[in-house]
């Protein structure tokens, strides 16, 4: 589920539905032992995935980034 909400947010519903169902289809496969089958869905699966995740990673950095002091804190901190 949490995948598919990662998903969502960067696409429409039906597509992230479809998307979060084949990467735990694949993730069960993995589990099981089976050797993952290579084709160009599969592919272009992992790229979208890691593409997520990159966005993601860039949402969180803007989260935790400090925001840019204005003119007021700025004179306050020489001040001190």
């Amino acid at each position: 589920m949490r995948t598919q909400t990662k998903l969502k947010a960067h696409g429409d519903d039906e597509t992230a539905r479809a998307a979060a169902e084949l990467l735990r289809a694949i993730a069960r496969r993995l589990r099981a032992g089976d050797r993952p089958l290579v084709t160009p869905a599969v592919g272009d699966l992992i790229e979208a995935g890691q593409e997520l995740n990159r966005a993601m990673a860039d949402v969180e950095r803007a989260e935790c980034a400090p925001r840019p002091m204005n003119r007021a804190q700025r004179r306050a901190r020489k001040r001190r």
